[in-house]
């Protein structure tokens, strides 16, 4: 199976931020030893979502809400 050069991939999720670190480092580890793939580290990390993040030209965030 090949995958393209940049695949981009933005996972959501409702925890801590232990919790993140945690999904984030399996998500490394899967990606390095099962796809044999790199994860960027400077466009990589964990954000809190009231923060925000920019994802392929768009500002990712929670807005509102109940």
């Amino acid at each position: 199976m090949r995958f393209p050069r940049v695949t981009h991939l933005i996972i959501g999720v409702i925890g801590s931020v232990k919790d993140c670190q945690r999904i984030m480092d399996a998500v490394r580890e899967y990606v390095s030893n099962d796809l044999h793939l790199e994860v960027a580290g400077e466009k990589s990390g964990v954000h809190h979502a009231k923060q925000g993040t920019r994802f392929l030209g768009y500002d990712v965030a929670v807005y509102g809400g109940t």
